[in-house]
């Protein structure tokens, strides 16, 4: 990110370039990661790993436009919805304070650093039913219907959401979708995956499975 000018000021062309690197660099790292623990998630669940094929190969047997499989995906679309609940690519979000303020009683100056944690927020006993479980229901129209705003953020909230927010879901769920119309995804047995929090949230050592033709 080019820091050389204040926000107002800079030029048009220097905020496209910064906003499509954005794109590029960020959106290719949460977006690959998000789909691998889509993939183990889906490898660990046999049955939804079929309704999600089922639906995706029907989709594309329809009609080969981006835009109208993506119409045709909608349990596929609870699924990654669910695998950003239980391993958001992001899963620290941090914001400098304008201002004195107070959070939860606890003061917070001008100037400190303070993390939200989707990780946690999508995980916290109050806010979910069974929150370890992989459970693609959580995302059905009924249960979003009923749900608090900030109590799913995968890509932040506010004025500073993800900018990628729309082309990240897209393009997972055509990437999804191809692969599981194709191949059948199972866990290598023996092997334990777990998680590992940086700038984005990776399996630490990889994650392989065993990839076959569907």
């Amino acid at each position: 990110h080019n820091n050389r000018h204040s926000f107002p000021t800079r030029r048009s062309s220097d905020l496209a370039l910064d906003n499509a690197a954005t794109f590029f660099v960020a959106g290719h790292e949460t977006t690959a990661n998000g789909l691998a623990w889509a993939l183990y998630l889906l490898s660990r669940d046999r049955q939804a790993q079929a309704w999600a094929r089922e639906e995706s190969a029907a989709a594309w047997a329809a009609s080969s436009n981006p835009t109208e499989v993506l119409e045709k995906l909608p349990y596929l679309r609870m699924v990654w919805e669910e695998t950003l609940r239980l391993y958001p690519p992001v899963p620290r979000i941090d914001r400098e304070a304008l201002a004195d303020d107070e959070v939860c009683g606890i003061p917070v100056k001008k100037g400190e650093m303070v993390s939200v944690w989707p990780w946690v927020v999508h995980r916290h006993r109050k806010l979910w039913d069974r929150p370890e479980l992989f459970n693609p229901e959580n995302f059905d129209p009924e249960a979003k219907a009923g749900r608090h705003r900030f109590q799913y953020i995968p890509f932040g909230v506010g004025p500073r959401i993800c900018i990628g927010m729309a082309f990240a879901n897209a393009e997972a769920l055509i990437v999804l979708s191809h692969w599981l119309s194709r191949f059948s995804f199972r866990p290598v047995v023996g092997h334990e995956v777990f998680p590992y929090a940086h700038a984005t949230l990776k399996p630490l050592g990889g994650l392989p499975l065993i990839v076959e033709r569907a």
